[in-house]
């Protein structure tokens, strides 16, 4: 919770500087983007590093691995308000030999700038559901995870823009096994290209 309500303010504090500059975006004596809009994306992903931590009654036992991960990109639909875009995102990760991981994440993208190329940051939070097996025990949970990240957009012209940035992914999972407190901490680092339209 601590960490939902750093990011709000994050976004609370930011958000203004983003609406202003907006306001002063011009091209060629029109407003670059009308102010509210539908958006879809689409994005492959350039990098993709996943470490799972797996912790038996706080520290007792604990085992860190880089997971073997199919995730290839991402598909995202929302609304652009200002340039600032909000959106769903659903995805499958697939772990080599050990199962899945269903998210859907509620993104924030805050762009700042009045050129045609502007840096931007992410927040957002995802559902997560999890099926993983360990040590030949089905491990299956649902847990609410967070995301920060940042990048640069272009605007390529009124209508179509691209990305690339990072995201950084976390969730934990707790879980009994086998009558132990355990805890599945998953950590996701991803570069991304991305692709998309304003309509």
């Amino acid at each position: 919770m601590k960490k939902i309500i750093f990011m709000t303010s994050i976004v609370a504090i930011l958000l203004p500087v983003n609406l202003r500059a907006e306001e002063e975006k011009k091209d060629l004596g029109e407003e670059l983007y009308n102010p509210v809009r539908a958006f879809f994306e689409i994005g492959a992903n350039i990098f993709n590093n996943v470490e799972e931590t797996f912790t038996i009654d706080s520290d007792e036992l604990t085992d860190t691995e880089a997971l073997s991960i199919n995730n290839s990109g991402h598909i995202a639909l929302g609304m652009d308000i200002y340039g600032v875009q909000i959106g769903l995102s659903p995805s499958i990760s697939e772990y080599e030999d050990m199962g899945t991981q269903t998210i859907m994440q509620i993104k924030l993208d805050v762009p700042f700038g009045t050129n045609v190329i502007q840096p931007f940051i992410s927040l957002g939070v995802s559902m997560n559901w999890l099926e993983l097996e360990i040590d030949a025990d089905t491990v299956e949970d649902s847990s609410v995870g967070y995301l920060v990240g940042g990048g640069l957009k272009v605007n390529i012209d009124r209508n179509i823009y691209a990305k690339i940035g990072f995201n950084y992914n976390y969730v934990e999972f707790e879980k009994n096994y086998y009558g132990y407190n355990a805890e599945i901490d998953l950590s996701n680092v991803q570069i991304f290209a991305a692709l998309g339209c304003v309509f």
